[in-house]
């Protein structure tokens, strides 16, 4: 599992924007609301919880987690057809092209539907495999305008290993997003997105 997508899955669980292929996106991201909002965001990911907050806006996507004592930062660019890792304690970041995404074409007709964070959602059924054996199995709720409003599900890894993630937004209020929240701050510095894996507890590899 390529160390872009391991720090991608833990800070936000978007499985299938990130799943290997890294060319530029060409639509709209699973999940790129076309209205913008402020939510909260529950990951848990190998039996531990990370809770933060997340932004967006039409093309653009920030979420926010604390992994391994460091706040993490990932921001997501349709728009670009990029995702960038920062680490604002030590004034470092990592950007890296985003895999071909898939839309919700892909999944084929709503299996159900249901109510999540007190919103209509619609659910899909997930089943996605990569060339080099990692994957996705599982279901995500997609609500109006759409939101993505909860995954639930086991990310496969090369090794044939799978692990159960899920995420879910609670807390969503529509409105004005500040437009700086999705760009990096000049005065950080750039590096390759390995230097930054050892920081959030994974290797290189």
């Amino acid at each position: 599992m390529k160390v872009y997508w391991r720090i991608f899955v833990v800070a936000i669980f978007l499985a299938l924007a990130g799943l290997a292929g890294a060319r530029p996106a060409v639509a709209a991201m699973i999940g790129d609301a076309d209205i913008a909002y402020h939510a909260t965001r529950t990951v848990v990911f190998k039996g531990q919880r990370y809770t933060g907050p997340v932004w967006a806006v039409p093309g653009k996507q920030r979420h926010e987690q604390m992994i391994n004592g460091f706040r993490l930062v990932v921001i997501l660019r349709s728009d670009t057809g990029t995702a960038t890792a920062i680490l604002p304690d030590l004034n470092v970041y990592a950007s890296f092209p985003m895999s071909r995404d898939l839309d919700l074409s892909s999944f084929g007709d709503p299996v159900g539907h249901g109510t999540v964070a007190g919103l209509t959602a619609s659910k899909y059924r997930i089943e996605h495999e990569e060339p080099d054996g990692t994957g996705a199995d599982g279901w995500l709720w997609v609500g109006s305008h759409h939101i993505l409003l909860k995954v639930d599900g086991d990310y496969r890894t090369a090794g044939g290993k799978t692990v159960p993630v899920t995420a879910s937004l609670s807390d969503i209020e529509r409105g004005p997003q500040d437009p700086a929240l999705f760009t990096v701050p000049s005065t950080m510095t750039a590096l390759p997105i390995e230097a930054i894996a050892p920081f959030l507890g994974f290797k290189a590899n």
